[in-house]
């Protein structure tokens, strides 16, 4: 589900504006905003690449606000930060890139207690052995997953389209694809 405040487009969708136009009133939209801060487990707030200092100020205020209510929230920005601001949070306290996840293979060979792994690695490709194993092992016991950082709702603040966050748009397309995201953004 995606929420909006106003113009644009984020993550090839059309956004809608605040208007009256909008279907659906202002209330109704605070309260499922609510809802979705309530429920969220991570939560990220990204900036425009070009912010000025009042949407600087803003998404420094929205991401204490969430901290406050002990939510897990990160402070994702690619930009400078206006001279005039750097008091107001300790810069170690924004993210410019998300870093690497991890992939993890698990195997449950409980059917095969006497099992040992060993890996190897081969232009570049890694080999993973547990030997020995019932000749009908069930290969659905070998599961793998990507691990890292993640969120299940985003606010984007300050920007329109993708580009204006930065890379760290292409880092996170499979978050804004499975989020909740709130576009905060006061142009048209």
């Amino acid at each position: 589900m995606t929420l909006y405040f106003s113009g644009g487009t984020i993550s090839g969708r059309q956004v809608a504006t605040s208007t009256s136009k909008n279907n659906m009133d202002q209330r109704e939209k605070n309260i499922q905003i609510a809802d979705a801060i309530d429920s969220a487990k991570s939560i990220a707030v990204v900036l425009s690449k070009n912010c000025d200092i009042d949407t600087f100020c803003a998404a420094i205020g929205l991401y204490f606000m969430l901290r406050d209510k002990a939510k897990t929230t990160d402070l994702l920005f690619q930009g400078i930060v206006p001279a005039e601001c750097e008091f107001l949070l300790d810069k170690t306290a924004i993210k410019t890139n998300l870093g690497a996840k991890e992939l993890v293979v698990s195997i449950d060979y409980a059917s095969s207690p006497e099992a040992v792994a060993q890996y190897s690695t081969n232009n570049g490709v890694l080999y993973i052995k547990l030997a020995p194993v019932n000749r009908n092992f069930d290969i659905n016991k070998v599961q793998t997953e990507i691990q890292g950082q993640s969120y299940d709702l985003i606010f984007t603040v300050g920007a329109q389209t993708p580009e204006q966050i930065g890379e760290i748009y292409n880092d996170m397309k499979q978050d804004f694809s499975r989020a909740r995201v709130v576009n905060m953004d006061n142009n048209d």
